[in-house]
């Protein structure tokens, strides 16, 4: 009995895996004959595309998110975490060069020995259904984020020893 070498066998093999990820052949153009004069559908068809957002962003996942809450922690599921920061907004936000610019916050001081931040929040910044955010509803995020008892995410609040409202 002849068997064929294995390295023949995996030659074919990829020859036939390639050509299956190969792009279709384009289709063979239809002949057809020119319209005497122009139409106005042609001449519609010709207009350039507006420019602009096209008014919709599709994120795919390979599954539904665990949460959308930001309260609660969700350890390796990146997924989740790039919908929040689509659908939540904080104080402020880290720009590509390294500066930090308001977000919620309109504004911000640093007291002198760096202890104690004060955020004066955007008079316009308001939830989905429209009521305005809150120093308080900033407060109850920071501490329930810091509460052990809740599934809460408090990376980065180690160093927040507590919030009030002034």
């Amino acid at each position: 009995m002849n068997r064929a070498p294995f390295p023949m066998v995996l030659m074919v093999g990829l020859v036939l895996v390639l050509s299956a990820c190969a792009p279709a052949s384009p289709p063979a153009a239809p002949t057809t004959t020119a319209p005497a004069a122009p139409t106005s559908a042609a001449a519609a068809a010709t207009q350039p595309a507006a420019s602009g957002p096209a008014g919709q962003l599709v994120i795919g996942a390979l599954e539904e998110p665990a949460s959308l809450s930001p309260l609660i922690d969700l350890p390796h599921h990146f997924p989740e975490h790039v919908l929040q920061t689509l659908l939540f907004d904080s104080l402020t936000q880290y720009m590509p060069d390294g500066t930090v610019q308001p977000k919620l916050a309109q504004s911000w001081a640093v007291s002198a020995d760096s202890l104690s931040y004060t955020f004066h929040l955007n008079p316009q910044a308001r939830f989905q259904d429209g009521t305005p955010v809150t120093a308080d509803d900033v407060k109850f995020t920071f501490d329930t984020a810091k509460d052990p008892t809740t599934d809460s995410s408090s990376e980065g609040l180690d160093t927040v020893d507590h919030t009030e409202v002034v």
